[in-house]
């Protein structure tokens, strides 16, 4: 084993013909990025899929006039060769967006919505909106745009009209295809086409006009005229060939539509760049039943008569899902619904949704499915809703289920490559259960979901693709589910696309509809340039489709060392589902990505590049496990590592680059589904790369605050003289890139000491309490940050805390080392650990409360600290939420002003009940409290304070919570959690925001 990382220079270099094109785009008046960085290429590399193909290069257009310079200069000869695949949201689950070529990544800036004409009915959108963004901006107006998908918060419009995706719903409101008027879209000289349909006589006009676009309309209508319709698109209302040849030419009318053939072509004919959409009146009523039922096999046979009551969907859920349910953010929301004993094994619920405009009839149908559910075959229980926040909570849980199967435990995970079969529903139940016996034959488990009203249903089977045998089961399983699909007259490929599923099309259509599916290709892209190796190749070129078994993720990550499976988990698992590209501002998910855009920093973006570092690292013979030094060896350490400051060309640069705009929120660990911990992979790259290179002085400083910041709080005036003067600032704004560090409060923990002299901390007093004593004394854990910069909260939960009867004991002040984690000092950070779990060990024998103020700091004890240190049989340290939640004691208050609460953002997603805490307190002392609905505030610890975030620190506060913070204070009082967001809001707001406790000590007062 190596000691340190060494440089890794497998950084793959662009083929000549690539490294030409993009210089001569370049030179062309492109306005986009160009990104040929490993890095990028990386990141563009995966989707949601089991699949990795590096592209070349990937582009970012900023606008059409962009697209059409891109295969302007592909219609060179000398460029022939060059491929590109678009990529919208990047959540395809069969590579759909993968390339060996260029990737043009349109999400990025083609994302404004243009034109709403809500008398006409339609919306004009740039691809990469996303479907929420158009949902927010239709909703408020009473409209929508129909076809309802899982991943609404990150799927574009450009996406889902490639696929042509369909989800929730889709009995009522079909695919994405019955919705788009028209479409604009690049042709492969550069050419734009408006797509809207045509009149017999326009289109007659136009396809006798000179030049590329009339040779389409030639080309088309003699593949599309009179082509066969398959066997299965009569009988499944979710079929899909790719080409829907059928759909394109009005036999009776003589009308004339490219849109059936651009929608679902997955890019293969052109690129979008304007859709022209059809937006749909909201239905006034909706209500929701939650089903639950004994059996899954009871929730399957119960679709046929739930039919008859006309609900607009009926999405079914397993006993795999609701368990793993339990331990993710969304459950506390929907357990009220799921019935009283929270035993799911076995069980299934069905979820079946009703809406309407016509009161009366709407009533009638949900009352009479009432009446029948006490009594209907399977049923457990049931719960009927019409509220708008138990609806959407609900069906949130439905949108997760695909995210929960990949945090299953164990290195085999549900996978997704035959989770879009679809049957016609009466024979949905007879083809599962052989689905089953398929998949229980070779032992594995899965888990299963998804629209039985129309007989699809998402299957994951759980595979470890980094072994050959699963690898190998793998093809198995798709072959013999392929075959069974068959059989039933179903299709493999419902909703999710073909991708790499396009192996079985010639195949399942035919030699004449696919021959017609070739000259469609032929016509729009005879030179095989648009996401070769999907859906068909051009006539005259040979047939080369890729093959769904081969290019995985698997076949790289066997490289990766057994042990990065115990420390670094979260890199290998991640399977790319993409809720970190929540566009919402108001989402703590990854603000460091809200803020640049740039998907190499978000948790997908950082765990891809983790994993390839852990792949070379792996190769190189690293070990991972942090390695503990004499103070000796680290001073050799150091000074060895000076002439490597500047190494070029090694990958582990790429990654420490998009490591460092984590801001260690921890929103990816509770918020993504599979539970990715950047913050951790971070600390533990960190470590490595400063066994290398040198730290930024800046980090000696921050880390070794918990050690000179109590000897500073002696004297905190001349501390704030010597650190804050306009010299020491601008020695740390360019010696340490430091934008400024926090002001010592002028009355800090030791005053509060002395005042208080009967509450230090002495353990035989303590042992000697009296039972009625030990009821009413607390252990207060004190952290650097209200110690001594903050001491105003501290004083203030003593103060509270007292009124409410108790005797408050103040402990000794320990360093936790938070900032060593953050920074990636893990035999720093272990000590530490070992210190603090020793100190709550011996607090264990004593039996009392430990209250921590910060709540950041109390989720050391719970998070970090056991990854690395035994904390068996230490003292639980709570946060003052959690005690005084506990607790009944309430006094009345002089005034009951509403109060605005707003809440740090790792404790919204590692203490999802915080805010709830804080409500019911607020409530018992008689006051109104409201949580704001904010993302980050952009401080996250040091992040704010260091000079290259400073931009995206402002940003993140000006995104989320500067309008927030103006309306709440116009309205009420506001409060907030968190020492980060009271200092940025102190920085960047004028005025400091007081913590909860202060707020509630001057409503007693």
């Amino acid at each position: 084993m190596t000691v340190a990382v060494p440089v890794l220079q497998e950084n793959p270099v662009l083929e000549p013909v690539y490294r030409a094109y993009v210089e001569a785009l370049n030179a062309s008046g492109f306005a986009g990025i160009i990104a040929t960085d490993y890095a990028t290429r990386l990141v563009h590399a995966t989707d949601n899929s089991v699949y990795q193909l590096l592209p070349q290069a990937v582009l970012f257009p900023r606008d059409e006039a962009d697209v059409s310079k891109i295969f302007q200069l592909a219609d060179k000869a000398e460029f022939h060769s060059v491929q590109f695949a678009p990529r919208g949201g990047g959540t395809g689950t069969n590579g759909q967006s993968l390339t060996t070529g260029i990737v043009i990544d349109v999400s990025r800036f083609q994302n404004r919505i243009l034109e709403l004409n809500v008398n006409e009915g339609w919306v004009r959108v740039q691809p990469g909106v996303i479907l929420d963004q158009l949902q927010d901006l239709l909703n408020p107006q009473g409209f929508f745009f129909a076809p309802e998908l899982s991943p609404s918060n990150r799927a574009t419009l450009g996406g889902m009209a490639n696929t042509d995706a369909c989800g929730k719903g889709s009995r009522l409101y079909g695919r994405t295809g019955d919705h788009v008027l028209a479409l604009r879209v690049v042709l492969n000289n550069g050419d734009v086409l408006d797509s809207a349909r045509l009149e017999a006589n326009d289109f007659f006009a136009r396809k006798h006009q000179p030049g590329r676009e009339g040779e389409i309309y030639r080309l088309v209508d003699e593949a599309c005229r009179h082509a066969p319709v398959h066997p299965g698109a009569s009988r499944l209302g979710r079929f899909i060939t790719a080409y829907n040849l059928w759909h394109v030419v009005n036999e009776k009318t003589g009308s004339f539509s490219l849109n059936p053939l651009l929608c679902g072509s997955e890019g293969t004919l052109a690129l979008v760049t304007e859709l022209k959409l059809k937006i749909t009146p909201l239905p006034s009523q909706k209500a929701l039943f939650a089903i639950r039922y004994k059996s899954f096999d009871a929730a399957l046979a119960a679709a046929q008569d739930l039919l008859k009551h006309q609900p607009s969907a009926i999405e079914t859920v397993d006993d795999k899902i609701l368990t793993l349910a339990k331990d993710d953010i969304i459950f506390p929301k929907v357990k009220p619904y799921l019935g009283d004993n929270q035993d799911f094994s076995g069980n299934a619920i069905n979820l079946v949704e009703f809406v309407g405009d016509n009161a009366s009839e709407f009533a009638s149908r949900a009352e009479q499915l009432k009446a029948e559910l006490p009594s209907a075959p399977g049923v457990i229980s049931f719960h009927f809703t019409t509220d708008k926040a138990a609806q959407a909570a609900l069906w949130d849980l439905r949108k997760k289920g695909v995210g929960l199967l990949g945090n299953a435990k164990g290195k085999r995970r549900p996978i997704p490559f035959v989770e879009d079969t679809a049957v016609p529903p009466e024979n949905l139940a007879a083809y599962i259960r052989e689905f089953r016996e398929l998949l229980d034959g070779h032992g594995l488990s899965y888990g299963m979901f998804g629209h039985v009203d129309v007989g699809c249903l998402h299957v994951r089977p759980a595979l470890n693709l980094r072994t050959e045998d699963d690898e190998a089961t793998f093809r198995k399983i798709s072959d013999a589910v392929y075959a069974l699909v068959k059989k039933y007259g179903g299709v493999m490929w419902s909703e999710h696309g073909k991708g790499f599923r396009s192996w079985y099309g010639p195949e399942f259509h035919g030699e004449d509809i696919y021959r017609r599916m070739r000259q469609v290709k032929t016509a729009f892209d005879p030179r095989n340039q648009f996401n070769p190796g999907k859906i068909c190749a051009p006539l005259k070129h040979e047939n080369t489709l890729y093959e769904p078994f081969k290019q995985t993720r698997g076949e790289l990550d066997r490289q990766i060392s057994v042990s990065a499976e115990t420390d670094a988990p979260g890199a290998l698992y991640c399977n790319g589902n993409g809720q970190c590209f929540d566009y919402r501002m108001d989402s703590v998910m990854c603000p460091s990505y809200k803020a640049t855009g740039d998907r190499r920093h978000s948790p997908k973006g950082r765990s891809g590049l983790m994993r390839e570092w852990l792949r070379q690292a792996s190769n190189a013979g690293v070990q991972l496990q942090p390695v503990s030094l004499s103070a000796a060896e680290k001073l050799k350490r150091e000074w060895r590592r000076l002439p490597l400051l500047k190494t070029a060309d090694d990958f582990s640069h790429q990654v420490n680059e998009a490591m460092s705009g984590c801001l260690g929120c921890k929103a990816c660990n509770s918020q993504c589904p599979i539970k990715v911990d950047v913050p951790s992979q971070k600390s533990l790259f960190l470590h490595h790369y400063h066994r290398r290179y040198p730290r930024p002085l800046r980090d000696y400083l921050l880390t070794s605050m918990e050690s000179w910041a109590p000897i500073a709080g002696v004297v905190p005036h001349i501390s704030n003289v010597l650190l804050l003067n306009p010299l020491s600032r601008l020695l740390a704004r360019w010696t340490m890139r430091l934008q400024a560090l926090p002001r010592f409060a002028s009355r800090n923990v030791y005053d509060l000491l002395r005042a208080r002299k009967a509450r230090r901390f002495n353990a035989k007093e303590l042992s000697r309490l009296s039972p009625d004593q030990r009821s009413h004394t607390v252990l207060l854990l004190q952290d650097a940050f209200t110690s001594f910069f903050d001491t105003d909260a501290l004083a203030s939960a003593v103060r509270l805390l007292e009124r409410l009867g108790k005797r408050v004991v103040i402990l000794p002040f320990q360093p936790l080392g938070k900032a060593e984690h953050v920074k990636g000092r893990l035999p720093e950070f272990i000590q530490r650990a070992q210190a603090a779990v020793k100190q709550m060990r011996e607090l264990a024998e004593l039996k009392l409360p430990v209250i921590s103020v910060e709540s950041t700091q109390a989720l050391l004890f719970r998070q970090e600290y056991p990854m690395h240190v035994d904390c068996s049989g230490i003292a639980k340290v709570q946060t003052l939420a959690e005690y005084l939640a506990s607790v009944d004691d309430a006094l009345p208050v002089k005034r009951q002003p509403i109060v605005h609460l707003f809440s740090h953002c790792t404790e919204k997603t590692q203490l999802a009940e915080s805010a709830g805490q804080w409500q019911r307190i607020f409530k018992r002392f008689g006051v109104e409290l409201r949580p704001v609905n904010t993302g980050c505030c952009g401080m996250a610890g040091s992040y704010g304070h260091e000079r290259e975030h400073d931009q995206e620190s402002r940003l993140l506060f000006e995104q989320s919570w500067s309008d927030s913070l103006s309306q709440a204070r116009g309205k009420g009082l506001v409060c907030a959690t968190g020492f980060s967001c009271r200092e940025q809001t102190h920085r960047l707001g004028a005025e400091r925001v007081p913590d909860p406790a202060t707020i509630l000590l001057a409503l007693l007062s």
